[in-house]
């Protein structure tokens, strides 16, 4: 198979890169998408030999440099610095920040914000990405394992296929929104099958804009074909979505507040449920100011519902549900999406209204959003993924990697801020705490599986502040408490939030924050709060 091209962003620190990029492109102006791929391809093989000819091996042209570099300031004779050896010194300099533009697009992660700049680890990062990004076997939907190639295409075009289903679109008239969506995109990310990424585009808007932009409106307003851009590589990400200008703190404590009730009330009268959707299409299909004229309208966001365990309370929402979608373009994952009972709900009512929704999945053991859903008396077990995921950053290769300065870096910025939006609700349980700072701790003094280093300083000093001779590493506990008096403090500065709005009602209607009693049988967010100001 031959090699992939894929744009490089180093080439632009070449004085000839952009002379050859506008003899490249050519003069002729393209009138479809077909014509604009095939111009990218003619495009990417000019680039290609070019950098071979002119850019040339940047690691190989650095290893004979500094060579060169020791062999003239190994001279006996040497006085002081040659014209020679400062050029080979400049152009090392020159070099060296090529080849750091290299491994960073490579690497695909915030530039040195794990310590090492152009080191092992970076290196080693981005060989790794490569093969986790690689897909070797999927799971079918009949439930079978197939690694097989062919298969595995057939069946991911299926899948998309049925998912992203063609849907009326609204024209867009406006080029402005075009050059906008274009400069929101991640510059080297993600690569098509051209090799180009969006940066390309980015750097060079005067030479290419309007051609650019005359094309996707074509496409836009349906008066071209999809088929030649819609050739892609799959890559599977993780579900990540949130509202610009809202809290998520907000939306958590009051969906933990009414599972709480609903696990507390058994009035066989009046029970709630919790109808837990899953959204089929993505988070960026949707236009948000008309969804958000639509949410208020509706009085919902869909995510999560709470309503009374009535068969007439169940149609009125599967109704609503149902409008949003067809107002929205979205759909719900049916097979996803779960119900929640409470203790008083007959049985013969939960299959009644299961039915009517369509939903067969009764559970509460999912997340919500991103925190485990039913956190009770077993904290220790509702949290365990928070040791599971330090312990899976801090071992294994990427400590053989790293300097001191480096592995300061990554305790402070991954391993200790893993358990940061956990404890912005929760207070987390003493042995969870001390067993996080004992794998941080083993991790900086280099323990290993069955074998103890000596600890040269203790904890308690390393956790102090620099200026105090420490090394500014979190203490756990006292963060945790922090992160809830921030909460509290909002619910103090901010009594109409909703989360504020609703542990009012629940627990010091009558009285102020500071002064209410800690009630009974309270929810673990109270509880949190209640030991955060009593501390």
């Amino acid at each position: 198979m031959d090699k992939l091209f894929r744009y490089e962003a180093a080439w632009e620190r070449h004085e000839g890169f952009r002379p050859t990029l506008e003899q490249a492109r050519g003069s002729m102006h393209c009138q479809s998408a077909k014509e604009m791929c095939e111009k990218l391809r003619t495009m990417a093989g000019s680039i290609s030999a070019w950098g071979k000819e002119s850019f040339g091996n940047v690691r190989s042209e650095l290893r004979a440099l500094r060579k060169r570099l020791l062999e003239l300031r190994s001279n006996p004779a040497r006085v002081r610095p040659s014209y020679e050896e400062k050029k080979v010194d400049q152009r090392i300099v020159e070099l060296n920040l090529r080849e750091e533009i290299l491994w960073r697009q490579r690497s695909q992660v915030q530039w040195l914000a794990e310590g090492d700049s152009n080191t092992q680890f970076f290196h080693q990062k981005a060989s790794l990405r490569k093969r986790k990004n690689r897909i070797n076997k999927l799971i079918l939907q009949d439930g079978t394992v197939c690694e097989n190639a062919k298969v595995l295409e057939g069946a991911a075009t299926s899948f998309y296929e049925q998912l992203y289903k063609p849907e009326e679109t609204i024209g867009i008239e406006s080029e402005d929104e075009i050059k906008n969506a274009l400069f929101q995109m991640f510059p080297t990310k993600p690569l098509g099958l051209d090799g180009f990424p969006a940066h390309l585009f980015q750097k060079h808007w005067d030479i290419c804009g309007n051609e650019v932009t005359a094309i996707v409106l074509r496409l836009l307003n349906g008066e071209d074909s999809l088929e030649e851009i819609n050739k892609t590589f799959i890559v599977l990400i993780p579900k990540s979505a949130f509202v610009p200008g809202r809290l998520i703190t907000d939306n958590i404590i009051t969906a933990y507040e009414c599972l709480h009730f609903m696990k507390k009330k058994k009035c066989k009268n009046n029970s709630h449920c919790a109808l837990k959707l899953d959204m089929m299409k993505a988070y960026d299909r949707v236009e948000w100011r008309y969804l958000e004229a639509i949410i208020l309208k509706l009085g919902f966001a869909p995510s999560i519902l709470f309503f009374k365990a009535k068969v007439e309370g169940a149609s009125w929402v599967r109704d609503r549900v149902q409008e949003y979608c067809n107002a929205s373009g979205q759909k719900v994952n049916l097979d996803k999406s779960s119900i929640f009972f409470g203790k008083g709900c007959p049985e013969d009512r939960r299959s009644e209204i299961k039915v009517l929704l369509d939903i067969q999945n009764e559970s509460l053991n999912e997340q919500y959003p991103g925190l485990p859903s039913d956190v009770g008396k077993q904290k220790n077990c509702a949290f365990q993924y928070l040791k599971d995921r330090v312990w899976k950053r801090v071992q294994g290769w990427m400590e053989r990697c790293l300097s001191a300065g480096g592995k300061e870096i990554l305790i402070k910025s991954v391993a200790q801020a893993i358990p940061t939006y956990s404890m912005a609700c929760f207070l987390l349980p003493r042995e969870l705490r001390q067993h996080i700072h004992a794998l941080i701790r083993k991790f900086w003094w280099r323990s290993k599986a069955g074998e103890r280093k000596t600890a040269w300083v203790a904890w308690d000093a390393m956790v102090m502040p620099k200026y105090m001779g420490g090394l500014g590493f979190k203490d756990i506990e006292l963060f945790n408490l922090a992160m809830l008096a921030r909460q509290a403090w909002r619910i103090l500065q901010s009594p109409e939030s909703l989360s504020a709005r609703v542990l009012k009602a629940v627990y010091f209607s009558e009285n102020d924050l500071l002064n209410t009693e800690f009630g009974d049988r309270p929810s673990q967010i109270w509880r949190g709060l209640h030991a955060e100001w009593k501390f």
